[in-house]
């Protein structure tokens, strides 16, 4: 696998706000659910699902969504890709929901072919409350290139923001308000003594790249959602997503803080089971400007059925957005943030594929990421892919980067963006994980608030001469505001 910075979750819920305007954000529902397959012939016997889809009136949603194994021994499992659904009331309290995905990804050895995901899905929601409901029903799952082929039976939770007494895209509570920041980070998994890899040999320290996002829930707390991969160290392929709570102190320019969270991970060597994560840590704030903090501390982290536990000290920057709900933004200041996704193409070199795999397919991946200008036309992106196609069923990438647009006409941008981020599996020659690139986009405005966008990149393994493809991309982008 690899970082996916600002991946899977990470992405699936920042892009929750990207598909918002910034006066009259569409109504979505935030859904997750966990289902054990009918079928033991993988050793991915179940899935945990996030899923963010836009309400687009009618019945109608779109959007995103994110799996990982959640049952049997193949943590690090993890699909991405796009999701459809409607709903059908039957009363006031319980409707039928259909739900249909198609994405890509694999790992844990699990998914030696394309690695394309479908999953159709039939159920029954009861809404608990004006927000919440509960869902119960049952799928069909399919993975190309493995044995995956069966039904899936699960459970879960749908947090509708705004409540379900309104419907169609102006619904909704403007929860883009309660994006405080965006984290990107590195850090260390210092692993316990006498802790062995899946291969039986005893796992070394890992070195990780990554991203997280904050939603305030007050100024002195919060939820994250962070995403971090292997680029140096014994654990090329390993990734983890978890999502927890944060409580901070105010003492002036420093805040202490602990928090704790709960997820998925693996991938590569590292023994994780059927891939739960546990983690709780403490650290501080440090404030350099209004706008942006430094943060350090460790954390514990646990899988709580694998042969895996380490100290995690990590350092973070963190461009702080604002968006608690008890206090004012800044009005001084307006963010601007630029949602995308896309199909990208990668054309493997001859050194693509690690030595003695004799595939020689060029990847096909569904790509998602955000931008944040941080001055001027100047940004930061964070990117996640995982591949659909081409004979590489786990390969992903996670990517951080800057990058300055220029206008070009009218309607027409060019960006150009420095890259550099983590990838894994799939038999690609990452040697390690670390690979940087660069990369030219243009955009298109068919409107103020929707752009088609498609360029050409190129990536390159930081450590001996593996994987160097030439990259192309097309999808669309959506701008959107915070403050003011």
């Amino acid at each position: 696998m690899s970082i996916r910075a600002i991946s899977g979750a990470v992405l699936v819920i920042a892009s929750s706000t990207g598909m918002a305007a910034a006066q009259t954000p569409p109504g979505f529902e935030l859904r997750t659910n966990v289902e054990a397959f009918d079928s033991q012939d993988s050793t991915i016997q179940g899935l945990h699902g996030i899923t963010v889809l836009w309400d687009f009136g009618n019945n109608i949603y779109a959007g995103q969504s994110f799996y990982s194994a959640a049952f049997g021994d193949a943590g690090g499992a993890f699909f991405w890709g796009f999701e459809g659904a409607t709903r059908v009331p039957v009363t006031e309290r319980v409707s039928l929901s259909f739900q249909g995905f198609l994405g890509g990804g694999g790992g844990a050895g699990e998914v030696p072919g394309d690695g394309l995901m479908s999953r159709l899905y039939a159920g029954a929601s009861y809404r608990v409350t004006e927000q919440f409901a509960l869902d119960l029903g049952a799928s069909h799952v399919r993975i190309l290139g493995s044995p995956v082929d069966t039904l899936s039976y699960g459970l879960g939770v749908t947090y509708r923001p705004g409540g379900w007494s309104e419907t169609g895209p102006l619904a909704g509570s403007n929860v883009v308000d309660r994006l405080s920041a965006v984290r990107p980070s590195v850090r260390s998994f210092i692993v316990d003594d006498g802790r062995r890899a899946r291969n039986g040999s005893p796992q070394e320290n890992v070195t990780l790249a990554g991203a997280e996002i904050a939603f305030a829930v007050n100024s002195a707390s919060e939820l994250f959602v962070n995403a971090d991969g292997a680029v140096a160290g014994d654990g090329e392929g390993y990734m983890n997503v978890l999502g927890g709570y944060r409580l901070f102190a105010d003492l002036g320019a420093v805040r202490p803080y602990a928090d704790a969270s709960i997820g998925f991970g693996g991938g590569g060597d590292i023994d994780t089971g059927a891939g739960l994560l546990l983690s709780a840590g403490v650290g501080a704030a440090l404030a350099i400007s209004p706008s942006f903090e430094i943060m350090a501390g460790v954390q514990r982290v646990q899988a709580t059925d694998g042969d895996f536990g380490a100290w995690s000290p990590y350092l973070r920057g963190s461009v702080n957005l604002g968006g608690s709900p008890d206090q004012d933004r800044d009005g001084s200041r307006t963010w601007r943030l630029a949602y995308s996704t896309a199909i990208t193409h990668q054309f493997a070199n001859d050194d693509f594929r690690k030595p003695g795999d004799l595939r020689d397919a060029s990847p096909t991946l569904n790509a998602t990421a955000i931008d944040v200008y941080l001055a001027g036309d100047l940004y930061f992106t964070g990117e996640a892919q995982t591949v659909m196609y081409g004979d590489a069923g786990g390969y992903a990438l996670g990517i951080l980067g800057a990058g300055y647009k220029f206008d070009l006409a009218e309607r027409w941008d060019l960006s150009i963006e420095a890259l550099v981020g983590a990838a894994g599996g799939g038999g690609v020659a990452t040697n390690g994980g670390l690979i940087a690139g660069a990369r030219a986009e243009v955009d298109y405005a068919l409107t103020d608030s929707f752009l088609l966008s498609g360029g050409i990149g190129y990536l390159q393994t930081i450590e001996g001469g593996g994987m160097a493809p030439v990259t192309i991309h097309a999808g669309i982008k959506i701008p959107f505001e915070l403050g003011g």
